[in-house]
């Protein structure tokens, strides 16, 4: 029971620190402010030489995405903290048909994040 709870911690910790920065983006894109996404990848000058309307779609994403972020965590923890502790076989998916795909799946998405954010940072210390 005590990996359990360390487990549904690191979870929550997870999912909360998640569900922070979508509400954070959320919350610039209700203020009319452009999406830190754009800042990551260009330089105050560049986005403003951006098409209005490319600025716009980057915004329309950041206003879907970040919502469904948001609502994502809070799923998360509502299943962590009421199911998954108390041993609910239903909302623990690993052993699952599909397990081998989720591994190769979530292995590919950090490593594209990772290769990405890399070269966000690289290109923003030349850049700066």
């Amino acid at each position: 029971m005590r990996s359990a709870k360390l487990g549904a911690i690191l979870l929550s910790v997870w999912s909360g620190l998640n569900g922070l920065a979508g509400a954070a983006v959320t919350a610039l894109t209700v203020a009319s402010r452009p999406p830190p996404a754009l800042a990551m990848a260009l330089s105050g000058a560049e986005i403003a030489r951006l098409d209005p309307r490319v600025r716009d779609v980057v915004a329309a994403q950041a206003a879907l995405c970040n919502p469904l972020i948001v609502a994502l965590c809070a799923i998360v923890l509502a299943i962590v903290w009421t199911s998954l502790v108390r041993g609910a076989r239903w909302a623990w998916c690993l052993g699952h048909h599909n397990l081998v795909a989720n591994v190769v799946s979530t292995v590919l998405l950090l490593a594209a994040l990772a290769l990405t954010g890399r070269y966000a940072l690289d290109k923003k210390a030349r850049a700066g």
